[in-house]
């Protein structure tokens, strides 16, 4: 009866110490290195990739044709949502076995509105890769950088009184300042309507500014 006895308390404590050590191994209680238990990050496109929602705004200035001595270029504000795809970067410490991580935009797609004076409004669907990326410490230059095809309402200040017509967009050049989101950018529009054949003017205008992409910032 003393045996049987002894077993049975035996195997009750072995079982309810295997059931809390697994329901201790399988709940999240918000506390760090107390659990295996890892929340499914969705943000991965690939293992080496990850995408990520973005909100970008901006102080922005135009100029369109005809450029003369009378030329007044037209201020605004940019406001976009952006769908990037990042890398981690890798980055040695000089004098360390340490290596350092941050996040580095591949590609992109947006759709981005400016609103500016004189009644001038463009909006566009942008895609994002750099042609040819140069990337310092300071800052990071990024040549041909940005695609886009959209509407412009051109201001009604030059020959094509308040005319709305179909838009490409090349950005020339943008320059990402350190490690941060801010970006300051050059863009040139064309519109699709220009006939070269013809001796008129055509519709050509630039864009740029100072742009800054809101993110969830995955390093920290």
């Amino acid at each position: 009866m003393k045996s049987y006895m002894f077993k049975y308390v035996f195997i009750s404590i072995l079982y309810l110490t295997l059931q809390n050590s697994w329901s201790w191994a399988q709940t999240y209680d918000g506390m760090k290195g107390y659990s295996v238990y890892h929340r499914y990050d969705k943000s991965f496109v690939t293992p080496d990739l990850r995408g990520k929602h973005a909100v970008s705004f901006g102080m922005i200035m135009s100029g369109n044709s005809p450029f003369g001595d009378e030329f007044k270029p037209n201020y605004g504000i940019h406001l976009g949502y952006n769908y990037l795809i990042f890398y981690k970067r890798k980055k040695k410490k000089l004098f360390s076995k340490k290596s350092k991580f941050h996040d580095e935009i591949k590609a992109g797609l947006g759709l981005h509105l400016s609103v500016l004076s004189h009644h001038e409004f463009l909006f566009t669907a942008k895609y994002f890769t750099p042609l040819l990326p140069i990337r310092g410490k300071l800052m990071s230059w990024y040549i041909f950088s940005e695609y886009g095809l959209g509407l412009h309402k051109l201001p009604t200040t030059i020959i094509s009184t308040g005319a709305m017509k179909v838009n490409f967009s090349l950005e020339l050049f943008r320059i990402r300042i350190g490690k941060t989101p801010l970006n300051l950018h050059f863009t040139t529009n064309y519109a699709l309507s220009n006939n070269l054949m013809v001796k008129e003017p055509i519709d050509l205008g630039f864009v740029g500014g100072l742009r800054y992409y809101f993110y969830k910032n995955h390093n920290k």
